[in-house]
């Protein structure tokens, strides 16, 4: 489980980024378009799992069906 001050510091990382602030709504967009988290933190700069902790804090579900592999996390064969 994610604790306060990890969402905290993930919208500070992520949020309060003067170049490229992101927003729920933002976020939404990118995975909707099929960016998996890698790709979006590396869009923002920022790192993978603070992508991830803001995803989750959102509730943001990756949609199977447009996801890219990466999205989806590791493969199970």
């Amino acid at each position: 489980m994610t604790s306060t001050s990890q969402i905290t510091d993930a919208l500070n990382d992520v949020c309060n980024n003067t170049v490229k602030p992101m927003s729920k709504a933002c976020l939404q967009q990118f995975v909707d378009l099929g960016l998996d988290d890698f790709e979006i933190a590396r869009y923002y700069e920022v790192e993978t799992v603070n992508v991830i902790r803001l995803r989750n804090y959102w509730a943001i579900e990756v949609d199977p069906q447009i996801a890219t592999p990466n999205a989806l996390g590791p493969s199970v064969t």
